[in-house]
């Protein structure tokens, strides 16, 4: 499977972007063996993804989406009309797309982003950024709430350690009720939403809560 990842703050620095953990991620296979902090191989061998990233200055550039199954924006402020067009049209005929909004996203894009038919992209409207959340200045992830396909199967492992993982940041996710399509995969620690997933067109949305970098 073809993923583009749009990076809105990219890095020189080893897993220093906010698309880099993403990438290392879906690229598991490729790395297995190599330094964990290296750029993963993009040979394809052992792979079940083929992942692309640009930053998000040069997301203008990709003219074609039909190649690509998902596309990821990671901390990207905001697209330019004519490709938020194009990745709306993407997702209704098929497509997914994951956003993970970090502290450079733009509320008012997001919440007014719609398609060519009036519908509203994102499942959840972008609220308040959060910040130092918790005794320790973090929220983290609560495994028992994960409902998600995606995330099941962590909540079912015994002796997860899926909820040592934090944000020192985080957006307020507003679901939409459109159809009643939006479903709610997973919460914080705080009870607050941590994915947020609609049904749009033939494709798929999900929002996170905030950014894997």
């Amino acid at each position: 499977l073809k993923v583009l990842i749009v990076d809105g703050s990219p890095s020189s620095r080893p897993l220093g972007g906010a698309a880099d953990f993403i990438d290392a991620a879906l690229s598991a296979e490729s790395i297995r063996q190599g330094d964990p902090a290296s750029r993963p191989d993009k040979s394809g061998d052992g792979a079940m993804m083929a992942t692309t990233v640009v930053a998000a200055p040069d997301a203008a550039k990709v003219t074609d989406l039909r190649d690509y199954a998902v596309v990821v924006l990671a901390d990207v402020p905001m697209l330019p009309a004519p490709l938020a067009e194009k990745v709306a049209a993407f997702v209704a005929g098929g497509g997914g797309l994951l956003i993970a909004p970090g502290p450079q996203c733009r509320p008012e894009f997001y919440n007014a982003w719609r398609d060519a038919a009036g519908r509203p992209v994102a499942p959840a409207r972008l609220g308040l950024l959060k910040a130092k959340a918790g005794a320790d200045g973090k929220v983290r992830l609560s495994p028992a709430t994960f409902s998600h396909p995606a995330l099941a199967r962590i909540a079912d492992e015994p002796g997860n350690d899926a909820g040592n993982a934090a944000f020192t940041s985080y957006w307020r996710l507003e679901p939409r009720e459109a159809g009643g399509e939006a479903g709610v995969g997973g919460r914080l620690d705080t009870g607050e939403q941590l994915v947020v997933e609609r049904k749009f067109g033939k494709g798929r949305c999900v929002m996170l809560a905030g950014a894997m970098d």
